[in-house]
């Protein structure tokens, strides 16, 4: 019911090395707010923080209901950077 919240994810991925494929191609995260002033972030913490992390699928931000109106702000931060595949 806020219209700012902030989200804490951390990858399953804890032991290899390169980027971590934290959102794979063919995936799509939806974001729905109540109202268009409304923000998210999402702070991604790896085990490994120099990691990048990789976002290969589609991220949509929506007033109301899936599939309504777009809108609305989604703010990404990891301390090792991104990697945005060409699918993303």
């Amino acid at each position: 019911s806020s219209s700012q919240a902030v989200i804490q994810w951390s990858p399953t991925d804890t032991t290899g090395t390169g980027t971590i494929n934290f959102q794979p191609a063919g995936t799509t995260a939806n974001f729905v707010f109540g109202s268009s002033n409304s923000a998210i972030l999402n702070r991604i913490i790896p085990t490994n923080q120099t990691r990048a992390v990789g976002l290969n699928g589609n991220i949509n931000s929506y007033i109301g209901a899936v599939g309504g109106a777009t809108g609305g702000s989604v703010y990404f931060y990891t301390p090792g950077g991104f990697v945005v595949g060409s699918s993303a």
